[in-house]
């Protein structure tokens, strides 16, 4: 569909700041105003108006909302509080609100938008919080904040998540894995692990090249222009540079390169420069439109000396970077050593056709837009069918159903007659005959599928897929929060345990968010609360004495079950955890 400029109206952002001397600042790039801290909300929003043209979008910042809040308690404190109680009780920055402007310059004062505790949210609190966070790392401060300080190591340590509020510590630095949101990733794991196929002689002469090449110590910047040849030919092209999309006479990058002669020389480490490159070039206004119908896949060439890396990258509502090898060592330092050449040849071979297969996404690149009042399918992974016997069947992403920079778990409908609600979510394991033995006795969501990704071509490193029937409801957090839990709901989640420790197994994750009471239209007519009981979350459930905790355990499960980081999950640790329910 071709592109139309004029049905786009220009967007602006107004921050709200705390200053020093007790006013809060608002800066919307185009002029920035002082407003008292005793003002409430619908005072700002009024002040901001007189300065807004009326065909214009404003989306409204406000510092430090906790992510705590229930939607219910959020819009009491925007409703009835001051600009100084947002400040006193801050925790860490969050989007709120978008406020359209309609076009007789009437300001409806309406509710804020804000993400409650819930099994699901509504697309209404997703929508402005993932464009605006994508929109954000587009800006003016974003692409200021790229410049690196050589001399600084400590912001090399940082996420780029980080680098865009670097005041701000960032509460993780995972994210969901990059091959979910763009083939050509999981394509390039399973190529390069990929023992069968033959390496082209070009390629492992090429590679051989380059090992001699960089096996001495670099000082000149004619090594490393030898190092960049020798990279061209083995990969069929320079493609650190970049191709130009067709269909919007835009350039795209397939790959960026980003060298030093040695590890540790000019202070930076040429991984992470490159990611600090691979966001300065999307970000660029003349990659718009390739930029808001994809998710900007990448690869990110890495060479220090004789060590040689590989890392992807994309842009969903935040920039993405991950390392799709470890540090390779290129050096020549063994007397034949063909196996070590060959090794690393396969693996720049997985990238030349990586590149191939990126070269021509790029070149059929369509215009799409997003479907009304959905997100842009660009914000979701590009996983959207599973095999049903001999069947595929189709589903498209409607919202993910946490809000949290590594959810992996989102609400979509399949592409079926009766355009069923499911939820699809991605793990490296999946407790399914544990999710069968409840389901059989009304105590979870049906399953619908457990299996792998994609076909042999691909390579998602070990993550399956999961599709069960969606449950309209509330969490057992977000109906009693903190309080006490009726009897009948506490008989319903032991008969669940029970039924679990009968049959040998284990949960291992029993905590108010993974526990639902459906609503009444999902569930018996006749039911009470503890009829409509369902568990929802099974990764870690398992085999009693074959499963354990993952690493990186949070506290929300070490303090109440007493279990300990990759300890075998154990019967003992679901009672604790029931206890303290």
């Amino acid at each position: 569909m071709p592109f139309s400029a004029a049905k786009v109206h220009r967007v602006q952002y107004a921050f709200v700041q705390k200053q020093s001397d007790g006013t809060f600042e608002v800066d919307s790039r185009d002029y920035t105003i002082k407003i008292a801290g005793t003002e409430v909300l619908a005072d700002l929003y009024e002040t901001i108006m007189k300065d807004v043209d009326h065909r214009e979008s404003i989306l409204l910042w406000l510092p430090k909302v906790p992510i705590e809040m229930s939607a219910r308690e959020l819009d009491t404190l925007l409703k009835d509080s001051t600009l100084d109680d947002h400040a006193t009780i801050a925790e860490r920055d969050q989007t709120i609100d978008a406020i359209m402007v309609p076009g007789d310059r009437t300001l409806t004062r309406t509710t804020c938008k804000h993400c409650g505790v819930s099994h699901r949210t509504s697309v209404k609190f997703m929508l402005s919080p993932l464009y605006n966070s994508y929109n954000l790392i587009l800006g003016a401060e974003f692409q200021a904040l790229l410049i690196v300080n050589n001399e600084t190591e400590e912001r090399h340590s940082q996420s780029l998540t980080d680098v865009i509020n670097p005041d701000v510590q960032a509460a993780t630095t995972q994210a969901p894995a990059i091959e979910l949101f763009h083939p050509v990733f999981a394509e390039f794991f399973a190529r390069a692990d990929d023992n069968t196929t033959d390496i082209p002689d070009t390629v492992v002469c090429g590679t051989a090249s380059l090992m001699r090449s960089v096996s001495a110590i670099s000082t000149t910047e004619s090594t490393r222009t030898d190092s960049r040849k020798s990279l061209s030919t083995i990969l069929g092209q320079s493609s650190w540079q970049t191709r130009t999309w067709t269909g919007a006479a835009e350039t795209t990058a397939l790959a960026l390169l980003e060298e030093r002669g040695e590890l540790g020389v000019g202070g930076c480490e040429p991984s992470v420069q490159g990611s600090f490159s691979y966001a300065k070039f999307w970000a660029a206004n003349d990659h718009r439109r390739v930029r808001d119908n994809c998710c900007c896949p990448s690869f990110i060439i890495a060479l220090a000396g004789p060590w040689l890396a590989i890392l992807g990258a994309v842009t969903t509502s935040k920039v993405i970077v991950q390392r799709l090898t470890d540090y390779l060592w290129l050096g020549n330092s063994r007397v034949d050593d063909d196996t070590h050449i060959l090794r690393i040849a396969r693996t720049l071979d997985a990238l030349r056709l990586s590149l191939q297969s990126l070269e021509t996404f790029y070149e059929y690149l369509e215009d799409t837009p997003a479907p009304q009042g959905c997100l842009h399918p660009r914000f979701f992974p590009s996983v959207n069918s599973y095999l049903s016997g001999n069947t595929t069947v189709t589903f498209s992403y409607k919202e993910p159903l946490e809000r949290d920079d590594t959810c992996v778990t989102f609400l979509a409908t399949l592409n079926l007659p009766d355009a069923r609600p499911v939820v699809v979510k991605f793990v490296p394991r999946y407790g399914v005959a544990v999710h069968r033995l409840l389901a059989d006795r009304d105590l979870a969501p049906e399953l619908i599928y457990h299996g792998p990704i994609g076909g042999a071509s691909v390579s998602y490193n070990g993550l399956m897929m999961v599709v069960m029937e969606y449950i309209q409801g509330k969490s057992l957090a977000g109906y009693f929060d903190s309080g006490p839990i009726p009897q009948d709901v506490l008989a319903a989640v032991k008969e669940g345990m029970s039924a679990i420790h009968a049959g040998g197994f284990v949960y291992g994750d029993l905590r108010r968010p993974n526990v639902v009471i459906a609503d009444v239209a999902d569930g018996s007519t006749e039911a009470g609360l503890g009829g409509r009981v369902r568990f929802i979350d099974f990764d870690w459930a398992g085999k009693a004495g074959d499963v354990r905790y993952p690493f990186h355990l949070s506290d929300s499960v070490c303090m109440p079950s007493g279990a300990s980081e990759y300890e075998l999950i154990d019967k003992e640790h679901d009672i604790k955890m029931l206890a303290a329910l």
